[in-house]
């Protein structure tokens, strides 16, 4: 999976009732939960006769109540705190009442660019000046595209089925984000038509039919001498070759479903 990059997640997703259901949290989930409670700027918060303030990153709990919300005993949540803390990826004060933890890196991690900016050359021209600012604001605008592709797919996973597997939405997302050689397109975009619905059902499905968790191989595919496997479309009955896991997703030409043998005609 490419771990490069990063999405933008809202703390409303802590209030969805199908996404927080009582469970036991993995330690990915419980670090995921963390950074959705870390403060996002600078504030104070008021504890007992005590006004304390909290930096960006950081967030005030208690051991008692992480327990609750990962479902987790006292030596587990010690622990993984402890595992974090050695890591350098946490820092962690505890007194009688409370439990202060700080996210290191924070700004890193949620994507955000420092306060200081350097101050530009003032014999730079202002082709350079406006060329650079274009550029940044192609490379945010793909980036808003990205996230808001991802987060219909999310949605629209979540309404067909609530325990769809994560790993599942991540290769459906990198595969219809991946970019053209120029990096303008992304794939999704190159396509006539594209209902995320219809395409990650298909998807779901496929994966599904093929149990992609248990390695099989491919039945009914015939293969080339390079080897990619032939594909026929079920709507045009057109040919095309394809790697393995394109043979998930949708025909080159028609957008629908591909079979291993063209389908006679029935006119014949």
């Amino acid at each position: 999976m490419n771990n490069l990059g990063w999405i933008s997640l809202h703390r409303k997703i802590l209030d969805n009732p199908i996404l927080t259901r009582s469970r036991t949290y993995s330690r990915f989930e419980a670090f995921v939960y963390m950074l959705l409670r870390a403060n996002h700027k600078d504030n104070k918060v008021v504890i007992g006769n005590q006004l304390i303030k909290v930096k960006k990153g950081s967030f005030i709990t208690s051991q008692k109540q992480l327990m609750i919300e990962f479902n987790w005993g006292t030596s587990r949540l010690r622990s993984f705190l402890e595992l974090l803390r050695e890591d350098k990826m946490i820092e962690v004060k505890s007194n009688a009442i409370s439990t202060h933890i700080t996210i290191n890196n924070y700004s890193e991690l949620q994507g955000l660019q420092t306060d200081t900016k350097p101050i530009p050359k003032r014999k730079q021209t202002a082709t350079k000046s406006e060329a650079k600012t274009n550029n940044n604001v192609n490379k945010d605008n793909n980036v808003n595209k990205e996230q808001e592709f991802i987060n219909q797919v999310l949605a629209e996973g979540i309404k067909i089925t609530p325990m769809v597997a994560p790993d599942i939405i991540d290769d459906f997302c990198n595969y219809w984000t991946e970019r053209n050689v120029g990096g303008t397109k992304m794939k999704y975009e190159m396509e006539k038509t594209f209902d995320i619905k219809r395409r990650l059902t298909r998807w779901l499905k496929n994966q599904k039919d093929w149990n992609v968790n248990v390695k099989k191989p491919v039945v009914g595919f015939k293969t080339t001498t390079s080897g990619h496997y032939i594909g026929y479309c079920a709507t045009c009955n057109e040919s095309s070759f394809y790697k393995e896991f394109n043979l998930r997703g949708d025909s080159v030409c028609c957008s629908a479903e591909i079979k291993p043998e063209r389908k006679e005609d029935d006119n014949k």
